[in-house]
């Protein structure tokens, strides 16, 4: 296993080490079953509709065509200010 420096403060670090005394175990058992603790998160699992999948496709759609008229040569300006290029730029035949 892989050993990482962090720096914590003194406050933080006297916290822990009075924790470790009362559970008789290392200060660095106790912390990193804390910081498990405090990172593990329950991720739902994901489902989707074909409704989802749907409206999905065309938001990578929208986005994937949105820059499609900038001239790469004024790619920083247009970065910039995105408006520059697309003030005339007509958005209905990009909305599905």
């Amino acid at each position: 296993m892989n050993q990482h420096i962090i720096h914590i403060s003194d406050n933080v670090y006297q916290m822990l080490a009075r924790r470790a005394a009362q559970e008789n175990k290392p200060l660095e058992q106790v912390a990193e079953r804390l910081l498990v603790q405090e990172l593990s998160v329950d991720v739902p699992e994901l489902t989707s509709t074909p409704e989802d999948v749907v409206e999905a496709l065309a938001a990578v759609h929208r986005l994937s065509t949105l820059f499609a008229d900038v001239d790469a040569s004024l790619l920083e300006r247009v970065l910039d200010d995105p408006m520059i290029e697309l003030a005339n730029v007509d958005l209905a035949i990009y909305i599905p």
